[in-house]
């Protein structure tokens, strides 16, 4: 099930005409503590998603359970330009979207590795980086690292979650053996740190531990 929170108004689909499955969101920006003390002070930014589109979402998951073995969302979400650090809004979404019945949540639109976290043992994968993505600006732990997300399956249930690193070489996504996926082994251990996250290296991938070790 995809939906995306970044859409040009008109895009957006209607009750008997075809568009893009939009999640509307909100934006406060509330000033920094003691802000008159340094103007200029970069403001607090809070950001949410409105309360009907979340029912929706939580409709349609509900709605998707009736049918389906297994329900992933993937959220087109976040703040584009390399922007590793998570908005407001993306992991209350992802939670949310767990909460409703949804089995795995993943996202993209930073361009970006973002944090994998295990939300009632279940996974929300951030951001999973540009898998091919034409852009000059690309850089070592900005860009040139991605992974693939693994999923296994038993009695209808994903039972194991797994990322195979992936490097960008000359514009071309290469799967990389875990000896040398240092460089995306670390980007992912440092940014899923503030959820607890935990990995385990297995076979050619790294599983997320999902319950207590």
């Amino acid at each position: 099930m995809g939906y995306t929170t970044l859409y040009i108004r008109g895009w957006e689909v209607g009750p008997e005409s075809p568009g893009m499955a939009v999640l509307r969101g909100g934006t406060a920006y509330e000033p920094a503590p003691k802000f008159f003390e340094g103007p200029g002070r970069p403001a607090i930014i809070h950001s949410w998603i409105l309360p009907e589109d979340r029912a929706q979402l939580a409709a349609d998951i509900a709605a998707a359970r009736t049918q389906a073995d297994i329900v992933i969302c993937t959220f087109h979400w976040g703040v584009s330009g390399g922007f590793i650090n998570l908005t407001e809004y993306q992991p209350a979404l992802g939670r949310h979207a767990i909460d409703a019945g949804a089995d795995l949540v993943f996202g993209h639109h930073p361009h970006v590795l973002q944090g994998i976290e295990v939300y009632k043992g279940r996974g929300i994968f951030y951001s999973l980086g540009n898998f091919v993505f034409d852009s000059k600006n690309q850089s070592p732990v900005h860009g040139l690292e991605k992974m693939i997300v693994r999923c296994g399956i038993r009695n209808k249930k994903i039972n194991t979650l797994e990322y195979l690193p992936v490097l960008d070489v000359q514009r071309t996504p290469k799967v990389v053996p875990l000896a040398e996926a240092a460089a995306v082994i670390d980007v992912v251990n440092n940014r899923s740190a503030q959820f607890g996250t935990r990995f385990v290296a297995q076979g050619d991938a790294m599983r997320v531990v999902m319950g207590p070790a």
